[in-house]
């Protein structure tokens, strides 16, 4: 290398490459899963099916924000196919299994991006 060569930057550490996409918009739209699960989850408590698909339709199919890393898209797809089983149960045993995954895909991302949340 010459002198007048600029050497490569180095490579991003991990809190700089989460700083590319939790901002707050990201933040916020996590906080709304977050708030629809628990939606969903006192309806299921509650014994009221038809209720829990609400939260279960906006977790399946909403508009997400853009930035999420590719590696962990595959636990944004698995909590969206649980929700969709709720959606789609007949009876609150099988809504509530699925809502189990539903919050077992949200826990393993949350896992995988090294975030941790306050009990």
């Amino acid at each position: 290398m010459s002198e007048d060569a600029t050497p490569p930057a180095p490579p991003k550490s991990a809190a700089e490459q989460n700083a590319e996409w939790r901002h707050s918009a990201f933040i916020d739209h996590m906080h709304a899963h977050a708030d629809y699960l628990d939606e969903l989850n006192y309806a299921l408590d509650d014994g009221d099916l038809e209720r829990a698909k609400i939260p279960a339709y906006w977790l399946s199919r909403h508009k997400t924000v853009g930035g999420l890393p590719k590696d962990l898209q595959p636990y944004l797809k698995g909590m969206r196919k649980a929700a969709r089983d709720v959606g789609a149960a007949e009876d609150l045993d099988t809504a509530k299994a699925a809502a189990k995954r539903v919050g077992s895909a949200c826990r393993a991302c949350h896992t995988a991006a090294g975030v941790t949340i306050p009990k």
